[in-house]
């Protein structure tokens, strides 16, 4: 979206070309049909061809670290306020996880308390009073920090075992802990690691079932982490986290289409051109279908696919009202296919092979000399 005259969108720093948008709702985003692949994908907005405007995202690996940052106003320097802290996933690198939805423990120093803890999850029924540790949702969590009316420094500790729950793409853990000075000087730790694997407590030496923590290190699922923070050699804080098959958020394994039933959709609710809603025939599907009587005309769907990139069969359910074949084209994410459609007295179906990718996808079905034809549905299985 945007308010400037045109956008141009780079991949991996070759240009996709540039749109602008339109003045309609429907037509007020501009929008390029891009299969996934890992890289960085920047936009570039123009106004009178000068660029005034970028915005860049970067795939990122898996979950390492965490990073804590202020939303809105700081504390104030003295008396009662109130903050809210930040707590952003990220890869080892510092580009942002989006995904990320390991716990994170808060450790407060100095006149303040916790007054709550979120993270926008709309299924997240945990309190978000009296705690001090919350799962990431989308990678994120965020921390209200209440400051008394004591004097004095206050320092904010978050510390996370960071990893993908169902490791989809990596079974690498990572374990961090971080510091942000809310008010006066940085009451800063000498902080040491220790982690054990095999679901027991550990402790703060070297044993057959605790390790201390280097780097990143590999599990297996089914495999709970537990890791102790040792503050200039005293116990700091305590973590847990589980990875495993039924933890946390996934779309594998599922070709189900956000928009409207996992099979079909309906030719009344796609884009269209050349067409009208009608009702008149029996036996149709949905709350309609589309009645093309003009020189020409199209159907447009757009899909969203949760799912893995898959083979599918594409089907066109149709009826030819008029005394001659007409031609169609079927285009699925750009591939087209050609079909004749005879004329039929009652609802008809041609099918055709296809790839739906994962993420957005595109099926276009275009027609010349039209007069007669009906459109119902598209079914995809």
């Amino acid at each position: 979206y945007t308010n400037c005259d045109k956008v141009e969108l780079f991949q991996d720093g070759k240009s996709l070309g540039q749109k602008s948008p339109g003045t309609k709702w429907e037509e007020m985003q501009v929008k390029w049909m891009v299969p996934w692949k890992p890289g960085v994908i920047k936009a570039v907005a123009y106004r009178n061809d000068k660029v005034v405007a970028t915005q860049t995202y970067k795939s990122a690996g898996q979950p390492a670290k965490i990073a804590l940052s202020i939303d809105g106003l700081p504390l104030a320097e003295s008396g009662k306020d109130i903050v809210q802290v930040r707590v952003t996933t990220q890869d080892k690198d510092g580009t942002f996880y989006p995904y990320g939805e390991n716990r994170t423990k808060f450790i407060l120093s100095g006149p303040a308390k916790i007054k709550a803890l979120g993270n926008g999850s709309p299924i997240d029924v945990e309190s978000h009073f009296g705690v001090d540790n919350r799962n990431a949702f989308m990678g994120l969590t965020r921390a209200f920090v209440e400051s008394t009316n004591a004097t004095g420094p206050i320092t904010l500790t978050a510390a996370s075992i960071l990893g993908e729950k169902r490791q989809l793409t990596s079974n690498l853990v990572s374990i961090d802990i971080t510091q942000l000075a809310l008010r006066g000087e940085l009451q800063n730790g000498n902080f040491s690691i220790f982690y054990t694997i095999d679901g027991s407590k550990p402790v703060p030496t070297c044993s057959p079932n605790s390790t201390y923590y280097t780097g990143s290190f590999a599990v297996e699922l089914g495999t709970t982490v537990r890791a102790l923070i040792l503050a200039n050699g005293e116990p700091f804080a305590e973590l847990s986290e589980y990875f495993a098959k039924d933890q946390g958020l996934s779309w594998e394994g599922t070709t189900k289409l956000t928009k409207g039933d996992q099979n079909s959709e309906q030719a009344e609710g796609a884009k269209f051109k050349g067409a009208k809603l009608s009702k008149k025939q029996k036996d149709f599907y949905g709350t309609g279908y589309l009645d093309f009587s003009g020189q020409g005309g199209s159907v447009d769907w757009y899909l969203e696919n949760d799912g893995a990139k898959s083979d599918k069969i594409f089907t066109i359910r149709y009826m030819n009202t008029s005394k001659s074949a007409i031609k169609a084209v079927l285009t699925i994410n750009e591939k087209p296919t050609i079909f004749t459609l005879k004329p039929s007295s009652t609802w008809k179906t041609v099918s055709t092979k296809g790839v739906i990718n994962s993420g957005a996808n595109q099926v276009l079905l275009k027609v010349e000399l039209n007069n007669g034809l009906l459109v119902d549905q598209l079914s995809i299985k």
